[in-house]
């Protein structure tokens, strides 16, 4: 590199001298120059290194919790328990049939025997039924499993009511349609 003699007033000449500079500078600079990056060890400690770090850090528990709540504690639609028989109702989509299914299961054997008689709607976007099916069984010592079928009239969910011994429930799913 060649020395600039001759110096134009209205050029501003920089000359860069990294060794002067360093000893000018503190410690921690001389330091961090000589001995290159040095990353704090441990997962926590490179989790929570500086101030975003642990922000982000502490909204991934949050995140965590609340999906771990709602997993466990939350709206389990569908799902009604009647004179301890517990009832849970499923509709999906298969090309061009939805597909129903109400599984009865007794919570504690031998609590419960007797006729269940269930009207199925299938609701269209307008909240119209616009497919109505009955089915009935007979509630034993074994889970029961009623299932029947319906066209696909862009139905968005499925109710069942449902009689068992005397006492009314209303279930309500939307339709599965992955």
């Amino acid at each position: 590199m060649k020395d600039v003699e001759e110096v134009r007033e209205d050029t501003v000449v920089f000359h860069y001298n990294r060794e002067k500079r360093l000893e000018h500078a503190p410690e921690a600079v001389r330091r961090a120059y000589e001995e290159g990056f040095t990353a704090k060890g441990g997962f926590f400690r490179g989790l929570t290194a500086n101030a975003g770090l642990r922000s982000i850090f502490v909204i991934i528990i949050i995140l965590f919790a609340v999906i771990f709540f709602l997993t466990f504690q939350g709206d389990n639609g569908g799902t009604e328990t009647l004179k301890g028989v517990q009832f849970k109702l499923k509709a999906f989509l298969y090309e061009e049939t939805v597909y129903v299914t109400l599984n009865c299961t007794e919570i504690k054997p031998g609590s419960a025997s007797g006729d269940i008689i269930v009207k199925i709607n299938g609701i269209d976007q307008n909240g119209d039924a616009v497919f109505i099916k009955d089915l009935s069984g007979v509630e034993g010592s074994a889970p029961l499993i009623l299932r029947t079928t319906m066209p696909d009239f862009e139905l968005r969910n499925v109710s069942a009511s449902v009689n068992f011994n005397k006492t009314d429930a209303i279930l309500t799913v939307s339709v599965d349609r992955k």
